[in-house]
């Protein structure tokens, strides 16, 4: 574990890095801590990264310490599969469990965070309102976020950025679908490491099995707390219409389309960020102020 404290005149920054929850799996799940210690009682704001991703990705840790230092107790974890291991917590190596990855896995995964707050290693009751769960997700982690708000009832505000709104759709973008269940694998490119990582089928056939319940149109549907969805016009990954059509199933959504802006609002890994870029730090400050009213 990485423990960092700065002080801040009478207040002090909280950075606990690689801490770990036990999951239902037989990994645990890997968390970063941030906040300020001000002895006043801040919302959580849970963030999930996206698919071929992890918690330390491009400019995360920034984008930890802009929340934190906003008044949010900011948590970011690995999911139990997208790859990463406890001794290699920022490269995808464990390229078995990247392939048993599923939608239900990462759902089980995030409600895991929300239902274990109280209990988790450097969570201090005096700082944290527990009654204020809040999630924020980036591309598929958008997407998990949108199934945990839709079905669990401590989640009271929801924030997406570059959500993707159709499961199977957004596969059959990449894949052959009868390739697919034919071999039973698919692959997509490691771009950290050029290695293929392999996506098995039971991916589609969880998704199948649990349609009701992961049927993003359905989920955005049922959705009653304050909701905002990002997304960067420029997006060559996943069309902001797709942002548009959610607007449409549900519309009390905030729709905050950003220009010129890409999937990844500029960040990119492998690069030591000094600070946020600038559609970044856009998207961050019109998060925080959507989180405050």
């Amino acid at each position: 574990m990485l423990k960092h404290i700065l002080s801040l005149g009478f207040m002090k920054s909280v950075c606990l890095k690689n801490l770990a929850l036990p999951s239902r799996y037989d990994i645990p799940l890997l968390y970063d801590l941030f906040y300020l210690k001000d002895g006043k009682r801040k919302p959580f704001l849970i963030f999930s990264h996206g698919f071929k991703s992890f918690k330390d990705w491009g400019a995360f840790d920034l984008i930890a310490d802009f929340f934190s230092k906003k008044g949010f107790v900011f948590i970011k974890f690995n999911f139990s599969h997208n790859g990463t291991t406890p001794e290699h917590p920022e490269l995808i190596t464990d390229e078995k469990r990247f392939s048993e990855n599923t939608i239900e896995k990462e759902v089980c995964d995030l409600n895991s965070i929300i239902k274990n707050l109280p209990f988790m290693e450097g969570i201090e009751e005096k700082e944290c309102n527990f009654d204020e769960i809040y999630l924020l997700g980036h591309s598929r982690g958008g997407c998990i976020s949108i199934i945990c708000a839709a079905e669990n009832p401590a989640v009271k505000k929801l924030v997406t950025w570059s959500a993707f709104n159709d499961f199977p759709a957004t596969w059959a973008k990449y894949y052959d679908m009868e390739e697919w269940q034919k071999k039973g694998y698919n692959y997509r490119e490691n771009k950290l490491t050029g290695r293929p990582l392999p996506l098995s089928y039971n991916l589609y056939l969880n998704y199948l099995e649990n349609e009701k319940r992961f049927n993003l149109k359905q989920a955005v549907s049922k959705i009653r707390i304050p909701f905002m969805v990002v997304h960067g016009i420029e997006d060559k990954e996943i069309a902001f219409e797709e942002a548009i059509e959610m607007k449409k199933w549900n519309a009390e959504i905030k729709l905050n389309l950003i220009p010129y802006a890409d999937h990844n609002f500029g960040m990119k890994h492998g690069i030591e960020y000094h600070r946020l870029p600038e559609d970044t730090a856009f998207i961050c400050r019109e998060t925080a102020e959507f989180l405050k009213c």
